[in-house]
């Protein structure tokens, strides 16, 4: 097998080295990765592989288990958590777990601490994801591999929350600058199955992506129609946020017709990768699709325009007021997509489609 490696090792430097030249050229001096993916140390999960990424894509944390000890630990992950979100500028972290884990079960024998004691002390972080398989077994769950599934599944889910635990991440993620998934890799069919927060349950990459898609959608639009009120606010008076507003309140078709373009060359560099060109049907019905969306927090923009219109403040302090609440506030809903629950669009009083 060595031999092989070193086989391997020699195609690359001939062939795929030369082919992506530039991009190592570019990685060599420093690295950007967006990405935290947090998986087992299993041969058989390559997340390069199940990610289609590039080097410098994603920075990665192994380990037996993908196991996130809680903070505060002087586990050798606290360090890569330390770097990872002091250093780096992650946006998205990826729990890995995937089907037929070694560690688990190891974590589903017993005394296993008899002949494997520093695994046994490693999966104790893991202890919830047994609690909810032995309550399992009392409600009549007797199927091995049944157990093995829901205890990877459970220990993934604790992983995430143990990440929460970490002052630093759950700052980030209070802030909407980070998000956390969960995934389940069945390695006999390639297929992931993504956590749902929402119903608390694993779903297929369908309708993960299809909420994805959505969320990135509104996110998006969100940020058009922000970046339109802001060049609105610096070359108008102060007077003029309430119009601004207003218009964003009614939202009739010239507005859409101002927005569109910006917003089809924003959703195209986002979400290219999922249509065949600019000219798909389906990606046409995308841009279409936002003249009807509902934006939240837009009433927050309205206050803060209304103050600024009652004062004596110049234009231009007025727009760096609505940067300011950008960051406070605008930004932190609008920017988080999909609301946590279906019905939270009923229950806002401040949502405006962008047709009547």
């Amino acid at each position: 097998m060595f031999m092989e490696l070193l086989f391997g090792l020699s195609r690359f430097k001939e062939k795929s080295f030369q082919e992506m030249k530039t991009l190592f050229e570019q990685l060599s001096c420093e690295q950007n990765p967006e990405t935290l993916f947090i998986t087992c140390s299993d041969s058989r999960i390559v997340p390069s592989l199940i990610t289609q990424a590039y080097p410098g894509d994603l920075f990665t944390i192994r380990n037996i288990g993908n196991i996130i000890p809680p903070y505060p630990s002087a586990f050798s992950e606290t360090a890569a958590l330390e770097y990872t979100f002091k250093v780096l500028n992650i946006k998205d972290v990826i729990i890995c777990g995937h089907s037929n884990c070694g560690a688990m079960k190891g974590l589903l024998t017993p005394h296993i601490e008899e002949h494997l004691p520093s695994v046994a002390s490693w999966l104790s972080h893991s202890q919830a994801a047994l609690n909810a398989v032995e309550e399992a077994r009392t409600s009549g769950l007797r199927d091995p591999l049944q157990e093995l599934e829901m205890a990877t599944k459970k220990n993934i889910v604790q992983q995430m929350e143990h990440l929460k635990s970490y002052p630093l991440i759950l700052d980030k993620i209070q802030r909407g600058d980070l998000k956390v998934h969960g995934w389940y890799y069945e390695l006999n069919k390639g297929n992931v199955f993504i956590y749902d927060p929402c119903t608390q349950e694993f779903i297929d990459f369908d309708s993960a992506l299809e909420r994805e898609i959505e969320s990135r959608k509104i996110k998006i639009l969100s940020g058009v129609c922000l970046q339109y009120l802001q060049g609105r606010a610096v070359l108008k008076p102060a007077a003029d946020y309430s119009q601004s507003t207003g218009e964003i309140q009614q939202l009739k078709e010239p507005l859409w017709e101002l927005i569109k373009e910006p917003l089809k060359e924003q959703l195209w560099a986002e979400l290219s990768g999922f249509y065949e060109g600019p000219d798909d049907k389906k990606f046409h019905d995308l841009v279409e699709s936002c003249a009807s969306l509902k934006l939240q927090a837009i009433g927050e923009f309205e206050s803060d325009a209304s103050c600024a219109s009652s004062s004596s403040q110049s234009p231009l302090l007025s727009a760096s007021i609505f940067t300011q609440s950008e960051h406070r506030g605008i930004a932190r809903h609008l920017a988080q997509g999909l609301p946590d629950k279906k019905d939270d669009y009923e229950q806002n009083p401040v949502s405006h489609s962008l047709m009547t």
